[in-house]
């Protein structure tokens, strides 16, 4: 035929074409959310919730996120660590944006491969395990250095989660008691961070943007405090509290809160703190820990100041409590 004929034909077997490989995608596509919903642990859907709901502005705005991840990878690159987590800082929340979901994710999957040596230390199966010898409540302390942006509370926060929703609940009543009426350990969940990302943890504005912060989840109400202290030796005991307001669901410490009834729910703190400059204070209440997390952190320690990352390391070997990990 002539080269309009040849083109006309081609032309319709190209959209018959695309015709079936659209179709195929959308029953694919079907198919693999159906799969999902069975597939995806609910602890994945509340961590990717968690992050929509507090960082949901932020992520609007993609091409300002690309730009300041340039800029971000920029002062990576060149170790000028001070321009990306110095007080105030504007790249803060699109490094927490960016960030924050897949290390989440990292933490609650490591966590759960490895349930049988994290579990007993956050909800022990057996209540004897729940109190003290003295049959007090028994405390639990989590340590997050360098967690400012929140990876490790969420991560941490839905393996406690999965662990609660998967124990007996025959061997349960009303909000985590036992028919003895022992409760189960109290979690505390601590986050230390040269970054001031206490915006994340809490609604902004609720407190004078140069005060160290730390945010209670201890009560009905999510409460928000600032203590007067400076970043290095920070005292926690003798800080005295000067403002506080309610705080709603858009922190992480909100959202976190949301996910636990009862007895059951942690206690979650954000501090201001030099990791690397921490003073006594801070060295006592980190090495009293159970459980302490330096995960995507070492690197940047290492970089920062050797030494000093070396002696932290070595305070912990000599100092942290029996069985911590």
């Amino acid at each position: 035929g002539s080269k309009r004929e040849r083109r006309e034909a081609n032309t319709t077997a190209e959209n018959k074409g695309k015709k079936r490989r659209s179709k195929g995608m959308i029953e694919k596509g079907k198919s693999h959310e159906s799969s999902a919903e069975q597939i995806i642990p609910s602890e994945y859907i509340d961590i990717l919730n968690a992050v929509k709901i507090v960082c949901g502005e932020i992520l609007k705005d993609i091409p300002k996120i690309k730009r300041q991840l340039g800029i971000i990878k920029k002062h990576f690159y060149n170790r000028d660590y001070s321009r990306i987590f110095h007080e105030n800082s504007p790249l803060l929340p699109t490094y927490a944006a960016a960030y924050v979901p897949a290390r989440a994710l990292c933490y609650y999957g490591f966590l759960s491969s490895h349930k049988h040596i994290f579990g007993p230390y956050l909800y022990p199966l057996d209540s004897r395990n729940w109190s003290t010898k003295r049959g007090r409540r028994r405390k639990v302390s989590v340590v997050f250095l360098g967690g400012g942006p929140g990876s490790e509370l969420l991560g941490f926060a839905s393996f406690f989660s999965h662990l609660i929703n998967n124990s007996n609940p025959n061997a349960q009543t009303g909000g985590g008691t036992r028919e003895n009426g022992v409760l189960p350990p109290k979690i505390h969940f601590r986050t230390f961070d040269i970054g001031d990302f206490s915006h994340l943890h809490s609604p902004k504005n609720i407190l004078a943007p140069t005060l160290t912060r730390a945010v209670h989840v201890d009560t009905k109400e999510v409460t928000c405090a600032a203590h007067v202290g400076t970043k290095e030796g920070t005292d926690p005991k003798s800080a005295k509290s000067i403002q506080e307001g309610s705080v709603g669901a858009k922190g992480f410490a909100g959202v976190v809160r949301s996910w636990f009834k009862g007895a059951r729910r942690p206690v979650c703190r954000f501090q201001v703190a030099d990791i690397l400059k921490p003073g006594d204070e801070l060295l006592k209440v980190w090495s009293s820990a159970s459980i302490i997390t330096l995960c995507f952190v070492v690197g940047e320690l290492l970089k920062a100041d050797g030494d000093a990352c070396l002696d932290l390391f070595r305070y912990f070997r000599d100092n942290s409590k029996k069985n911590a990990i």
